[in-house]
């Protein structure tokens, strides 16, 4: 995300699926609710997925 130009490629839901990632690892903190609002069902899922990696761990 720090990197110049990075978003210009991105789409919205890119950058939101991106900015929530790095949420999960402490270094910013996001708006869930716009978050969630900006994503498709796809990504919806796949931050579902990375929630509840980060909670329990590898998911099976």
């Amino acid at each position: 995300m720090r990197t110049p130009g990075w978003s210009r490629s991105a789409s919205e839901g890119e950058s939101a699926v991106v900015e929530f990632a790095v949420s999960l690892v402490g270094d910013c903190a996001v708006n869930l609710r716009q978050v969630l609002h900006t994503v498709d069902a796809a990504e919806f899922q796949l931050l579902l997925r990375a929630l509840r990696e980060a909670a329990y761990g590898e998911a099976s």
